[in-house]
């Protein structure tokens, strides 16, 4: 398929020959993108949640993008760590822990503060140089606010505060298992 698509670009003259590789790369970033999204939202449709499935991927692409983190070795890693994710947020949601605003002020709290400190974090094969560290340091807590933000406004719809609190969660989370998992790596080769 991807083949298909980039034989048509090169058809049409929308790209030249020799560029073939980066344009292969990115199409299947983009559908490996693409596709982790679908399992989310239908996951979140089948567990009857989806208003919150969708609030926690918008706060989690933003966040996740540049904060790093856990990242699995394989495509097929990848893909496992995507469905448990997405079958736990959606069990998480079904719990309704989030009607006191006291624990998701709590959860938002210390979450936030994890992922403030901890980010953004270079993963084994994408090391990050001092001036992105920066750069991504700073989108990282920018969308903290802006959400945070959000989540205080959108608080009459519990979706949304639901959504960003638990894509906090998992954010975190996977900081903290990229933490550790970095931390293997790098005192394995000591």
């Amino acid at each position: 398929m991807i083949e298909k698509i980039i034989d048509l670009l090169i058809e049409t003259g929308n790209i030249e020959y020799n560029n073939i590789k980066i344009y292969e790369y990115g199409l299947k970033l983009f559908l490996k993108r693409l596709f982790h999204i679908l399992i989310f939202i239908i996951i979140g449709y089948l567990f009857g949640n989806l208003g919150e499935m969708v609030s926690f991927l918008v706060a989690y692409i933003c966040i996740r993008e540049y904060s790093g983190g856990y990242h699995a070795r394989t495509t097929g890693g990848c893909f496992a760590c995507t469905v448990v994710v997405a079958i736990g947020v959606s069990v998480f949601f079904r719990f309704n822990l989030w009607s006191h605003i006291y624990i998701w002020c709590i959860t938002m709290v210390i979450a936030g503060c994890l992922i403030w400190f901890l980010s953004p974090q270079e993963a084994e094969n994408k090391p990050l140089s001092l001036e992105e560290k920066y750069v991504y340091r700073k989108q990282t807590r920018k969308y903290l606010i802006i959400l945070m933000v959000i989540a205080w406004i959108g608080s009459v719809f519990y979706e949304i505060p639901e959504g960003i609190a638990s894509a906090w969660i998992i954010q975190s989370l996977m900081l903290i298992l990229g933490y550790f998992s970095n931390w293997t790596v790098k005192s394995s080769f000591n």
